[in-house]
């Protein structure tokens, strides 16, 4: 271990194996705080290199709790967190708008940690059960085409990590292994990050575990696209990566200001939430959620161009099915079965 402390201070990266290694210990609980915390900054001076974080990411699906993966194609929506722009649960109704699609959407999401409301939070107000075994996570998956992964369920060895996380007050190479470590390890993607520095490497390390194509996304200050300024994309396709910018052009609408998208509490946001599936929510809204959506329908070849997939998500939003879709996985989340 102490060698690879000093390779990080020496500002050389490590391998995406030594990360693996040395993640592998810190969720085991292996590792005492002070080497946690050493390791953690150190890695934050030099910058968490692409295979780094494939590295972390890979040893935190190894240790997780099992969930049986549908030999389907599956799909998740998923932001860093991070920003601190406190917005809706956008990437949450862009997993409710893609199942209506016929999308099969794997929610992999927690409680807020940097906002009032997160994924875990907004979809409890809405009588969805969070914490539910994953026999019905999966029978959600088949049967309704949407369900949620409650993180702490399925990485319970982060809890040997988290009082680290919480004395350093700093993002660290965690911030960015959400969307990173989803137990279903979904073929497509849509990714959102706080920082455009980080688009690249989350891009790389998604192609390094195996995921078939994927956007990564940000967009003035926010992990998900926004209409308030351009969008920067590293999109993974072919194995590839091309890093590029979308304008509003690109959708098809016209600017929305970020202050359209503020959020508040997990009861403002559940009800905004609803008003969105329900096809009543302020066109704003609707159009920045169906530029997300678009964007996986696009990148996970379920439309044919970024603009048609936009419609596309604009036609079901209005239409109001997706909240029967909501509706749906509240109802069988509860069952128990």
């Amino acid at each position: 271990m102490q060698n690879l402390h000093e390779k990080i201070y020496q500002k050389q990266d490590l391998s995406q194996q030594e990360t693996f290694e040395v993640f592998n210990q810190f969720v085991g609980g292996e590792q005492d705080p002070i080497n946690i915390a050493a390791f953690l900054v150190g890695l934050k001076m030099k910058g968490e290199a692409p295979q780094e974080v494939a590295g972390a990411a890979q040893a935190l699906r190894k240790n997780a709790n099992f969930f049986d993966r549908p030999n389907y194609a599956t799909a998740d929506s998923c932001g860093t967190g991070g920003s601190g722009k406190h917005t809706l649960n956008i990437s949450t109704l862009v997993s409710v708008i893609a199942a209506t699609k016929g999308l099969k959407m794997v929610k992999h999401g927690n409680r807020s940690i940097s906002s009032k409301c997160g994924s875990a939070d907004v979809l409890e107000q809405l009588n969805v059960k969070i914490d539910m075994s994953p026999e019905v996570a999966r029978k959600c998956l088949d049967e309704v085409g949407v369900t949620f992964l409650f993180a702490p369920l399925y990485h319970p060895g982060v809890k040997h990590v988290m009082p680290v996380r919480n004395a350093l007050k700093t993002r660290t190479i965690f911030n960015l292994l959400g969307p990173l470590i989803n137990p279903a390890n979904p073929e497509y993607q849509l990714m959102g990050v706080y920082s455009p520095d980080h688009c690249f490497a989350a891009a790389e390390s998604l192609r390094l575990s195996g995921c078939r194509s994927a956007m990564v996304v940000h967009s003035n200050g926010c992990d998900e696209i926004t209409l308030s300024g351009n969008t920067h994309v590293a999109e993974l396709r072919d194995g590839k990566i091309t890093e590029y910018e979308l304008t509003l052009s690109d959708f098809g609408l016209n600017e929305v200001p970020l202050s359209a998208l503020f959020g508040g509490s997990p009861e403002e946001n559940a009800q905004k939430f609803a008003e969105v599936l329900q096809g009543k929510s302020e066109q704003p809204i609707v159009d920045t959620v169906a530029a997300n959506a678009g964007a996986l329908f696009y990148v996970s070849g379920n439309s044919q161009s970024l603009k048609q997939g936009v419609a596309e998500a604009q036609d079901i939003i209005h239409s109001g099915q997706a909240f029967d879709k909501l509706l749906a996985l509240a109802e069988l989340s509860n069952s128990g079965a």
